[in-house]
Parts: C-alpha cells; structure tokens; sequence
C-alpha cells in the first residue's frame, strides 16, 4: 500500500495514540464570521474509528450541566489543532457506549498510569493548570481589603504555598 501522506498531504504526522477511556482535551479552530478562535473540548473517547488512515475520527463525550454532549472530531482534520490525553482509564471494550447510560460516580473509571511522552504530555498540561489557578488566587487576595501592615504579603506566600502542594 502507498504511502498516505503521499496521497494526502494534509494528513497529520503526530497524532496521539488515543484509546477508548481516555479524557482528552481537543483544541479545535471555530470561525465565527471574520474571527476565528480555539475552543477547548475535553472529555472521554468513548470510540476510536478509522485506525490510521485519513478519514479516522474519535468520538469525544462531556457533560455539561447534566447532559451529555458528544462530538465527533476528524483526527487529520486542519480545524483540529492539537488533542492532549490528561489520563487513561482502565477499559475492556473498544466502545464504552454503556457510559451514555451511566449518572454520577459510576460514570468513572480506574485509573492507569499513562506510559512514554503522553505522560510526560499530561503532567505538563497539568502543571500549568496550576500555575493559572495560583495566579488567579492571588488575583482574588489582592481584591479584598487587607491591613496595611506586611499581613498581606504573609497571606499571598500562603495560599502560593497551599497551591504548590
């Protein structure tokens, strides 16, 4: 068989290997009349479709405000812009449809330990989600009234602290 990027040369060369059970976070190009921005779409791979070839898609489940909402993401399509796996979870079908049926907690899964660069992936992502809310607490200290002794400085390096563990 040929070659596919050959073929189809807008085919991705780094895609993730994503499995059914992972929580995934897909960046994705939405263009809203002249604009044009990333919207962020996280959730479970509940199905794998296509293996490597161009048309393989992933269909990706979140809930929001209590209802579930799926999509379907073509994997080499140019309007996904990246996907990073944050963790695996631990699944003996390739199709966790029976998730759909599922409320609450027995929607979760075991958890397994990513392997190679996707781990080294998640925890960076996940670092830096930290970071952000660190950030943000400080932000919401310096808003409140606080004396003018050096208490406030003491309070900023506590919650630093406390975001840091």
């Amino acid at each position: 068989m040929p070659n596919q990027t050959a073929i189809f040369p807008e085919s991705k060369k780094n895609l993730p290997d994503l499995r059914s059970g992972q929580i995934v976070r897909v960046h994705q190009k939405i263009r809203e009349g002249e604009k044009e921005r990333i919207q962020i779409f996280e959730g479970m791979v509940l199905k794998r479709h296509g293996g490597n070839s161009i048309g393989a898609t992933a269909t990706v489940r979140k809930i929001v405000q209590d209802i579930g909402v799926e999509k379907i993401f073509s994997l080499h399509s140019p309007n996904v812009v990246k996907i990073d796996i944050l963790r695996q979870g631990k699944v003996r079908k390739s199709r966790i449809y029976y998730l759909r049926d599922l409320q609450g907690k027995s929607t979760r899964l075991k958890e397994i330990p990513l392997k190679g660069t996707a781990a080294i992936a998640a925890k960076k992502i996940l670092k830096e989600e930290k970071e952000e809310n660190v950030e943000e607490k400080i932000i919401s200290t310096e808003e409140v009234a606080i004396p003018e002794d050096n208490t406030a400085e003491k309070i900023v390096d506590e919650v630093k602290e406390e975001a840091k563990k």
